[in-house]
Parts: C-alpha cells; structure tokens; sequence
C-alpha cells in the first residue's frame, strides 16, 4: 500500500497486517510474502471494487433468473 493511502486508510493497513500474523500461523513462515500480497490484494479489492462487486454479483444473479424462466418457458 502505497504511503499517500495508509494515511486516508489505516484499517486496511490493520487487517492486512492481521493476515499476515494468521497466514505466518497458518504456513509456519513457509511463505509469507505470497500471503501478505495475496492478502493485500483481496482487501485493497474488497475497499476500492465493493460497491461495482456487488452490482455485478446482483447483475448476474438477475441474468441467470432470466435466463432460466425463458428456458423453462421454452420446454
């Protein structure tokens, strides 16, 4: 995370640095740098993308609904 942000976002700092702790428990250090940026990665996606995450999750749900009414309409 790049400094300009941990000053606007400091929880996420918190949770990544949480995850660390748990995938050092977790992997016995094995790896702990994939961890971290696999960490990282899911909360700086979940805190920049969670409102278009939804709306696409919600768009595609709506889309299977309609997708299998006309299919069942069909047969």
């Amino acid at each position: 995370i790049p400094i300009g942000q941990a000053d606007e976002l400091p929880f996420v700092v918190v949770d990544v640095g949480d995850a660390q702790v748990a995938g050092h428990r977790q992997l016995g250090a094995q790896s702990p740098g994939v961890v971290f940026v696999f960490a990282e990665f899911i909360i700086t996606t979940i805190y920049t993308c969670r409102a278009l995450l939804i709306y696409c999750l919600a768009d595609m749900i709506f889309s299977c609904r309609l997708v299998a009414r006309a299919d069942y309409r069909v047969r």
